[in-house]
């Protein structure tokens, strides 16, 4: 029997003439596909925690690999430590510090292009496919499967559909994003949203017809582009609008707000053609004129109390971000930390504040700095209130400029080397066409000397602080994370007592975890003193939480980690324990963050501790609801470990959401709240739904309110997604969550309707509207990684076009959080007693 071969295309379109009978179809950038296709972004969500395990085996094999140079052989990571001060060793490598192995799903660009290739390779060894036809695809992606092909020995073929070129027209608006070699992104994740963007750039009138619906249809006999819908009142429209539609691309991160005039979009793609170091200079200079300036060159000593036991408890949080409430009375009041202000100001202890640095449309970064300012003036001996910033002097910047040379000399000199390398475990497909963008920015770009400015003022500010009683900061795994752990480590560090220092990872009479001061490492001190704080859910897909378990052991990499993982529920412990975290290093709290929205009976749940949760994460495997997917592919290809996908292996055909009958009534009068995220590709999809809905008159009885995330302004975005005459409707809020649902199901009741909360597919609100039992929606993206917080229900709904948007308005539903999913305690008990043991060692 001749094996099958396999047509690759960004979409479901009719199949061409030359395909071969029995063809296998894989959809490379839509989660709903038709019967007979395959979603590969859907494959990816199945197999979400056996790829986020081989990625994270990866990029710590890949830190710990050995590469002979000049006659010398080191680890790649010990290659990328230069010399300091006085010819010292730096004291942390770039390595763990980097893009590659930071796995952020939207600062590691290439992260969802690689599970895409790896998951087509694995179903075509599956399917023992020999033969690949390329339909419409962007270019990179279609350099990426011919030099798989050619390795592996298979053929690849370019079908005449994806070689033909766009004209100057409406319909060359329409294909822009999908045009093969109109892409010019650094990486495949990124090539729809630089070709999307020029095309809006110059037809703005066709970002307003909502021309990405209509890329589905260019694949028609009349090669025509069918005109917007008019707004009409009755649903018989939705029946003929689009069911598959690519996922609208806009501008790469906030340059996206740049209202897209032509000077500064050229301006931005001869940017993205310098050089990586010339992108960093330019990126440092801008550094230096918009942001080094606000601060003071350095704080003075911070004033000391008289007790012996007087050590700070030093306070980590992102900022612009506190209540503004108690700003006004002159109080800070951070959401990372909230009801534990309070407890921590009852008991006098000093605490220092350390802020790292992020923007915010509602302030700016002069009023951030004068607002700390006033605080510093009110604040207690001992207490304070600093950006890292502050603690780059001029010497400090000129040894972070010298570090970051050294260090892209190396990753030069380290290039070649390293490209042969980006392999993952037990396949054949070379990355490094995906991962090099991020290794030039890592090691020789903006991110490069960001690190090392970051990793001067970290060890700076330890040593003007000196050792603090305990260091809470809210843990992403985030690189400020690990300079900041390594400095609290490296810097005058509390030596344990002989009989204070159990053997690794076992526990001590009062139950706390302790380590050995393993030969050739930093004295580590005993007890939980440095603890990072699970101050949200925890996303399954992101992959920052998630290292190797070897990370926790080895002499490289076990001082990078933090004493405790206080995690707020046993959703993310069994996530944790499942993927290899050390047990002895979770810890259980409140969960502050969640609190103002758990009712009476949420706080009287009891949660699971940490020892019971872990007999339960094989007795209750993690759940996951994927949106489409082609069952007999799902069944062929299994997982390396236990996953989600295995029960959702037992699913049934894939998902076809059916045109809605025209007869069938409109949804009564309801409040719909709008909730967008920070990600701007993410919120921007997301708008652009509801302006097609606001077209076909889907939402034309909704009161549509608006809350955009703290971050991000979603106000330009929807401005060109919604029609001008419909825009008008729309109406925003910055009231924080609580007092907005608590308004919304007034104003619902009062219109004898009920409200619906539409998430964004990555923002944290979602779970406080289920913790406020109001019905709920998630925008998920027709392709990236699912990075909704509650992913793991069954139960979620999801809308990524209109008919699926109109059937959650017909039918909404309340997502019962389960018993235990998060430790909803009212109070700060578990806290007080969490921080009471850690200050006694």
């Amino acid at each position: 029997m001749q094996p099958p071969a396999l047509f690759l295309s960004l979409l479901p379109v009719p199949l061409p003439p030359a395909l071969p009978q029995g063809a296998l179809c894989c959809a490379w950038g839509c989660r709903t596909v038709p019967q007979g296709w395959l979603s590969l972004p859907a494959l990816v969500d199945c197999h979400n925690d056996s790829l986020r395990a081989e990625v994270a085996a990866w990029a710590f094999a890949y830190g710990i690999s050995p590469i002979c140079l000049h006659g010398q052989s080191k680890t790649v990571a010990e290659w990328l430590i230069g010399k300091g001060h006085k010819g010292k060793p730096e004291p942390l490598s770039a390595w763990w510090t980097s893009l590659l192995y930071e796995r952020h799903p939207a600062m590691t660009n290439f992260l969802h292009t690689l599970c895409c290739l790896r998951m087509l390779e694995q179903y075509m060894e599956a399917q023992a496919v020999q033969h690949v036809l390329l339909g419409t695809l962007p270019a990179p992606i279609q350099r990426l499967v011919l030099h798989f092909c050619h390795d592996t020995g298979r053929r690849c073929t370019l079908l005449p559909c994806s070689q033909e070129k766009p004209q100057p027209s409406e319909q060359a608006c329409a294909e822009g994003a999908f045009a093969a070699g109109k892409a010019p992104a650094a990486n495949a994740d990124t090539a729809f949203a630089s070709a999307s963007a020029k095309a809006c750039a110059f037809a703005p009138d066709a970002v307003k017809a909502n021309i990405s619906t209509t890329a589905i249809n260019a694949g028609s006999p009349s090669g025509k582009v069918p005109a917007p819908a008019p707004v009409s009142t009755s649903e018989a429209a939705l029946a003929n609008a689009p069911t598959f539609a690519p996922m609208p691309a806009p501008a790469r991160g906030r340059e996206g707000l740049w209202n897209c005039g032509r000077l500064r979009a050229g301006l931005l793609q001869i940017y993205a053609c310098l050089p990586a170091p010339v992108q960093a200079l330019l990126r440092f200079c801008h550094w230096l004129v918009q942001v080094r300036r606000h601060f003071p060159l350095m704080p003075p000593p911070a004033q000391k109390q008289t007790a012996a036991d007087s050590s700070p408890l030093l306070l980590v949080s992102y900022f612009p971000a506190y209540s503004a409430a108690a700003a006004a009375q002159g109080h800070f009041r951070s959401p990372y930390w909230g009801a534990l202000h309070d407890v921590l100001d009852q008991q006098g202890r000093p605490q220092q504040h350390l802020f790292i640095r992020a923007t915010a449309p509602h302030e700016s970064l002069a009023q951030a700095v004068q607002r700390c300012r006033q605080w510093n003036m009110q604040a207690q001996a001992g207490s304070g209130f600093h950006y890292l910033e502050e603690f780059l002097p001029p010497s400090a910047v000129l040894a972070a400029c010298r570090r970051f040379i050294g260090l892209a000399f190396r990753a030069a000199q380290l290039k070649k080397h390293c490209a042969k390398r980006c392999v993952l475990p037990h396949s054949r497909l070379n990355f490094w066409a995906l991962a090099r963008a991020d290794y030039a920015q890592s090691f020789m770009g903006w991110r490069g000397l960001e690190r090392c400015l970051q990793a001067e003022a970290c060890a700076r500010y330890i040593t003007w602080l000196g050792q603090p009683a305990v260091a809470l900061f809210p843990l992403e795994n985030c690189p400020w994370e690990r300079m900041l752990i390594h400095a609290l480590r490296t810097i005058n560090p509390q030596k344990p007592c002989a009989a204070q220092a159990p053997s690794a990872h076992t526990h001590n009479e009062d139950g706390q975890a302790g380590f050995t001061n393993h030969e050739g490492s930093t004295p580590r001190a005993a007890g939980r003193r440095i603890l990072g704080a699970q101050h949200s859910t925890l996303r399954p897909t992101d992959w920052r939480y998630f290292d190797d378990p070897r990370f926790f052991t080895h002499p490289a990499t076990r001082d990078l980690a933090p004493d405790s993982l206080v995690t707020n529920g046993a959703h993310a412990v069994q996530q944790l324990l499942h993927a290899g975290l050390p047990a002895s290093l979770l810890a259980s709290a409140e969960a502050l963050r969640f609190q103002q929205q758990a009712s009476p009976a949420q706080s009287q749940k009891r949660t699971p501790p940490c020892a019971e949760a872990q007999s339960q994460v094989q007795a209750q495997p993690l759940i996951y609801e994927p949106i489409a997917i082609h069952a007999q592919a799902q069944e062929r290809i299994q997982p390396q470990a236990p996953a989600w996908g295995q029960l959702f292996a037992k699913q049934g055909a894939p998902c076809q959401p059916a045109a809605m009958p025209a007869q069938q009534a409109l949804p009564p009068a309801r409040v719909l709240l709008l909730l967008t995220s920070f990600f701007m590709q993410e919120s921007q999809a997301h708008c652009l739904v509801l302006g097609q809905a606001m077209r076909l008159g889907l939402v034309q009885h909704c009161r549509i309110i608006c809350k955009s995330h703290p971050w991000l302004d979603a106000r330009p975005l929807l401005l060109a997604a919604c029609p001008p005459a419909l825009h008008s409707r729309l109406e925003f809020t910055t009231s924080p969550l609580p007092q907005l649902f608590a308004q919304a199901q007034k104003a619902a009741r009062a219109a004898r309707g009920s409200a619906l909360v539409w998430c964004s597919n990555s923002t944290s609100a979602v779970v406080d509207a289920a913790l406020a039992a109001l019905p709920l929606l998630v925008h998920l993206p027709p392709t990236g990684f699912n990075l909704c917080p509650l992913a793991a229900l069954p139960q979620l709904p999801y809308a990524s076009t209109v008919h699926e948007l109109g059937t959650a308005l017909r039918q909404p539903r309340r997502i019962h959080l389960p018993q235990g999913w998060l430790n909803s305690h009212a109070g700060t008990a578990q806290w007080q007693t969490l921080l009471h043991e850690a200050e006694k060692t």
